[in-house]
């Protein structure tokens, strides 16, 4: 008979035995081939900015949608958006003029789709109406600063003065 300290032994072995396996390091899923692109994409311009409504395609890799595009020159920029929605906003326009944005469904493997462009038109930025509408006047220890923003945009003002060397 065996005393009770092999038995516990021998299952303390089996059991290191058996919980050593090979793992797979790597995405996780994924069939080696990119996602189909997405479709019936529908623009609403905004101030600044612009949604972009589509379909998204039929692909369990699915991971999310990604739209590149240039608000300024020599500036590019990325935006997001979860396969869990179907649609995205594209904002920092400075200008209301036609920009071009590419959108790329992406799966798990990080393998893009052929892109679809789509042109925005993007109405004028929150900052131009406000710049347009600010009023500055003397105040008693600095200054008074007024501005209409019409639109609620994210506005920062910081208050600078040039050194003249003199004070």
């Amino acid at each position: 008979m065996c005393a009770p300290k092999n038995i516990i032994l021998l299952l303390l072995i089996v059991l290191a035995v058996n919980a050593c396996k090979e793992e797979l390091i790597g995405p996780p899923g994924g069939d080696g081939k990119g996602p189909g692109p997405v479709s019936n994409v529908t623009v609403e311009n905004m101030p600044g900015a612009a949604k972009l409504t589509y379909t998204l395609p039929s692909d369990p890799d699915l991971m999310y949608v990604v739209a590149e595009f240039s608000p300024r020159t020599n500036s590019n920029r990325d935006v997001k958006s979860s396969f869990y929605n179907n649609s995205l906003i594209v904002d920092g326009f400075g200008e209301s003029k036609p920009f071009e944005v590419r959108l790329y469904a992406v799966d798990k493997e990080e393998k893009r789709s052929e892109p679809v462009t789509v042109t925005v038109n993007p109405a004028t930025p929150p900052i131009q109406k406000v710049y347009a509408s600010v009023e500055l006047k003397e105040d008693f220890g600095g200054l008074n600063v007024k501005f209409k923003n019409p639109d609620g945009g994210n506005i920062v003002f910081s208050v600078m003065k040039k050194n003249t060397g003199s004070e």
